[in-house]
């Protein structure tokens, strides 16, 4: 039967940039360090109050590569989009685009 143990520690005036992996780095390794097969990590985005949560494995190589995303709401379509598409959905990427773009985005 799994063991859940949670570990809460909140961080104030949280890092950004190599100084945010470098976090997630020693987090892993604490991890690891006891036992853990794997971590999750909750991100709060302040300016919308959304959240990310990447799981991942302690024992991935590079853990910075497993939460390294964004979490942007794209809405506003001319109809509703289908489920599961088998093709890239042009208006779609037409948005996530112009998301890459924006320098507002990538500080």
């Amino acid at each position: 039967m799994p063991v859940t143990h949670t570990i809460v520690h909140k961080v104030v005036n949280a890092p950004t940039g190599k100084r945010a992996f470098d976090l997630i780095e020693r987090a892993k390794v604490f991890a690891r360090g006891h036992n853990f097969e794997e971590m999750q990590i909750h991100f709060r985005k302040t300016s919308t109050e959304q959240y990310l949560s990447p799981r991942f494995a302690t024992d991935l190589a590079d853990a910075k590569d497993a939460v390294y995303s964004r979490f942007e709401v794209v809405s506003d379509f001319r109809a509703p989009l289908a489920q599961c598409p088998t093709a890239i959905v042009g208006e779609l990427r037409g948005k996530m685009l112009a998301l890459f773009n924006s320098r507002e985005l990538w500080r």
